[in-house]
């Protein structure tokens, strides 16, 4: 009997700080400058299950596995002029009209990656 352990599915808390001065046009002892001070906070859902991770810190690198990890591979080279190549295309018909109006239609907007359809998704936002 094979079993199947439940996807666990993590959040992300989310925060920002929200501060505003309302200055009275007429100050009086009475009626000063209001100072509002918030804190914003939500929680997204996480659409990667994270669970096959290692929580394992890795150990001391040595010389050779620093710089076989530094020094780019032929596949990273190929990869990275692949998607030079669509960013450049998307600033060239972002700004220039000769371009927008022949090859708008064949940019690519998207660069697609192993969690492409993962991410396209819509977030779940949890409030706080």
């Amino acid at each position: 009997v094979e079993v199947h352990s439940p996807k666990i599915v993590g959040y992300t808390l989310c925060g920002d700080n929200i501060d505003k001065n309302v200055r009275r046009r007429y100050q009086r002892s009475d009626q000063q400058t209001l100072s509002l001070h918030y804190f914003h906070s939500f929680a997204v859902r996480n659409r990667i299950d994270f669970s096959a991770l290692s929580d394992k810190i890795p150990g001391p690198l040595t010389k050779s596995s620093i710089v076989s990890s530094i020094i780019p591979s032929a596949v990273d080279d190929q990869r990275m002029y692949t998607n030079v190549a669509i960013l450049i295309s998307r600033v060239l018909v972002n700004n220039m009209d000769f371009f927008q109006s022949t090859f708008s239609d064949v940019v690519c907007w998207h660069i697609e990656h192993k969690h492409y359809k993962a991410m396209s998704t819509k977030s779940v936002v949890v409030p706080l």
